[in-house]
């Protein structure tokens, strides 16, 4: 947006209040992202002898299993430990 110093000085104001409210340290206010990660990641290309006329490929057999792996870092500068969510085929968390 053309306000966006504006925009950017309200939002660091109120960041501010509440830190200043709720006695927030750098060490409770943390980012976090989460990525999928796959199983088995099947390359692309092979080597084999000049000539073969079938390559056998080699895999796990879960090309469509994945986790999911989430990463944080607070704003103190620490790297919080990786968290990693495996699911079952149907979606759901086992107990």
């Amino acid at each position: 947006p053309s306000d966006y110093a504006e925009a950017i000085a309200v939002f660091r104001e109120a960041v501010s209040t509440l830190r200043r409210e709720h006695d927030y340290t750098d060490y409770n206010i943390a980012n976090m992202d989460q990525t999928m990660v796959r199983m088995d990641c099947p390359a692309t290309r092979t080597n084999n002898t000049t000539g073969d006329s079938t390559i056998r490929i080699t895999n796990t057999g879960c090309a469509r299993r994945g986790m999911t792996v989430a990463l944080c870092a607070t704003a103190a500068r620490v790297k919080l430990p990786a968290l990693i969510v495996l699911k079952e085929p149907t979606g759901r968390i086992p107990p």
